[in-house]
This record gives structure tokens, sequence and C-alpha cells, in this order.
């Protein structure tokens, strides 16, 4: 597992998808709640990342939940995020790697 150091300049971005400023939707059970619910708050989810410039592939998409934001673990979403990704940390990424911001959005400063 690597923690990664917030760029400076997204973390309002990391702090509105851990605190799922992405929806007015109540996620305490988001896995209980019915399909067209759970696509529509997914759906606002992807938008938000889009808008921030950060991807999220279908497959990782399916593993989101309450407090459990998957991203993709591309070069391009950590050098977008992180003031501490090496360049050995970069090329390393590539598909069918995972990375998860976790809410709720209390992250100290970078």
């Amino acid at each position: 597992m690597l923690q990664l150091d917030i760029r400076q300049d997204m973390a309002d971005v990391v702090r509105g998808i851990a605190g799922s400023a992405f929806t007015d939707e109540y996620l305490g059970y988001f896995e209980s709640l019915p399909e067209a619910e759970r696509r529509f708050i997914l759906s606002d989810y992807s938008r938000y990342l889009g808008a921030a410039g950060l991807t999220c592939s279908e497959e990782n998409l399916s593993l989101f939940s309450q407090d459990l934001y998957p991203l993709d673990a591309t070069p391009e979403n950590l050098h977008r995020l992180s003031c501490s990704a090496c360049e050995a940390e970069l090329e390393c990424c590539r598909d069918g790697l995972v990375m998860f911001i976790i809410g709720p959005p209390d992250f100290p400063e970078c």
C-alpha cells in the first residue's frame, strides 16, 4: 500500500470526493440502493472525476462503496493527484491496479 501526499491544487477535489460532494444522495447504504440509484450516483462520481481530470474505469467503478472511492492507478492520475509519487512509482502503475480515496475528508495538508 502506498499513501500519497496530495497536491495542494487537488486537495479540495480529494476532500470533495471523500466528503461525497459529487452527489446529494445519502451513501450510507449504497450497496443496498436500487440499481438505478446506484448507477445515477456512479454517473455523478464519474463526471466529478472527469471535471478534475481524473479517470475511473467501469471495472474499478464496480469497487465503489461508502467511504471507498476508486480511481484508476495510472501514471496520469498519480501525477495529477500526488506531490510525492516518484517516477519509478508512476512507471509501475499499469493496467489492473486501482487506488482509493477513503472518506471522511480529514487528511493533512500536503
